[in-house]
């Protein structure tokens, strides 16, 4: 493992909370956490060893998945002992949690797409209606999702009722609910694709007019590339794509329905 420190957890938590509020502070963590700020700033500088029975306590008040909660644990206990050989085993103990994770995530609950069955669900509001039914606010009413995307009621009840014709959604118990998890296509070139994207793209512009700063993260840089690593780097956005979504989906209160798009392609002529 390249960083065995559960330090860069509680940074990377710290981050994540700033981003969704920029008043936050390290303090206020420290306060949510029932510790005091001193002693937090102390543990995030690596001059205080945290105690096993503190690591529990903040364990049990983050809404981390139960892997990431038992890598945290391990490391502040790795962290703790002395024992050369006890720590090894300790951290073969993480790097078999995390293998399990990663694997956890390549078998992810995803529903592939047939091509045909894409085309009929590729406009935006598909997708957009089928994850609003995980939200904790959603009403099965389509006045109700017709309001929350901004839609006509006659493009809604057309939507859902395609989304039940591919059994991406049913009605169970009167409710409409989803039949599967997440659900992608894979790299196969196709009009719907590109229309799909290019309607994000006008929806995006969109939001960078009207919707807060606070609502949104808009960011962009050109850089010189040697072409030989774009699968690698087609691999690490995708894997960060699945690893943002995961964690943006690891809490009970969901309450929005994000999209998020990452382009990555040429701006110079290909020359002849």
């Amino acid at each position: 493992m390249e960083n065995a420190d559960y330090r860069q957890f509680l940074r990377e938590e710290l981050l994540l909370r700033l981003k969704r509020n920029p008043a936050y502070s390290a303090r206020a963590l420290a306060r949510d956490l029932e510790l005091s700020a001193p002693f937090f700033s102390q543990i995030l500088s690596g001059k205080r060893l945290l105690a096993e029975d503190r690591a529990q306590s903040i364990a049990n008040k983050m809404t981390w998945p139960r892997w990431k909660k038992s890598v945290f644990l391990k490391l502040v206990h790795y962290g703790n002992i002395r024992d050369e050989q006890l720590r090894q085993t300790v951290l073969r103990e993480v790097k078999t949690l995390l293998n399990q994770a990663n694997s956890r995530t390549a078998k992810a609950k995803f529903r592939r797409f047939k091509p045909e069955e894409f085309s009929i669900v590729a406009d935006w509001q598909h997708s957009a209606i089928y994850e609003l039914t995980q939200l904790k606010s959603f009403k099965d009413d389509p006045e109700w999702i017709a309001k929350k995307l901004g839609l006509p009621r006659s493009e809604v009840d057309a939507a859902i009722e395609r989304l039940l014709r591919v059994r991406l959604l049913e009605r169970t118990e009167g409710q409409l609910r989803q039949t599967k998890g997440d659900c992608k296509m894979g790299a196969t070139p196709s009009q719907a694709i590109r229309n799909f994207h290019a309607q994000h793209l006008e929806k995006a512009r969109k939001a960078l007019e009207n919707q807060p700063l606070h609502e949104r993260d808009f960011t962009g840089t050109t850089f010189p590339i040697d072409v030989k690593q774009l699968p690698r780097a087609k691999a690490l956005i995708r894997r960060f794509n699945h690893e943002l979504m995961q964690l943006m989906q690891a809490g009970e209160q969901k309450s929005a329905v994000y999209h998020l798009a990452v382009q990555l392609y040429r701006v110079d002529q290909k020359e002849e």
